[in-house]
């Protein structure tokens, strides 16, 4: 519940500086970092050099890529992952497998929840998760986790038939 007070309270620009030594230092440092990259980026981010920014390789990883890449350099990585989740979702409407389809869109439904969810927590849009940005963010588990995945999906897209007729919804 205190996540969520301190997120309803950094709408407020007093509020957000108020907590920024309490409940809310990790979302104003993570949007310090954010802003402090403007357009180009800084190369080397003050945020994540310095420690300021808590979690920096794993939930707060937009905001170092916003701070070292600027606004361009984020602008990028959010369109790389919109690719991919585009990518995944045009191979699972092509498949005529329903398991495999809705295994395929599932594990873009996955990915773009991830990423949305990432980068809101760190535009300060949502309350903090802890939820990591995949294929970006270390920890264990949930890279485990993504490259399965990713491996089940790409496996399952790769032995489908390309041709869509009238049967391929056919109930089993």
């Amino acid at each position: 519940m205190e996540r969520v007070d301190t997120w309803l309270d950094s709408f407020t620009p007093e509020e957000r500086i108020a907590a920024r030594n309490g409940a809310g230092f990790h979302t104003y440092h993570a949007r310090v970092a954010i802003g402090n990259g403007g357009l180009d980026g800084r190369g080397e981010g003050v945020a994540n050099e310095t420690g300021l920014l808590p979690e920096r390789d794993c939930d707060s990883i937009f905001a170092v890529i916003a701070e070292e890449l600027g606004f361009v350099g984020a602008s990028v990585v959010l369109g790389l992952y919109a690719l991919l989740v585009l990518a995944m979702m045009s191979s699972a409407s092509a498949m005529r497998d329903r398991f495999g389809r809705l295994v395929v869109a599932g594990v873009a439904i996955y990915f773009g929840a991830h990423l949305l969810i990432n980068v809101s927590v760190n535009l300060g849009l949502m309350p903090m998760t802890g939820l990591t940005l995949p294929l970006l963010s270390t920890g264990g588990s949930s890279l485990l986790a993504t490259f399965l995945a990713l491996g089940l999906a790409l496996g399952l897209a790769s032995h489908h038939e390309a041709a869509l007729d009238r049967d391929a919804f056919r109930p089993y």
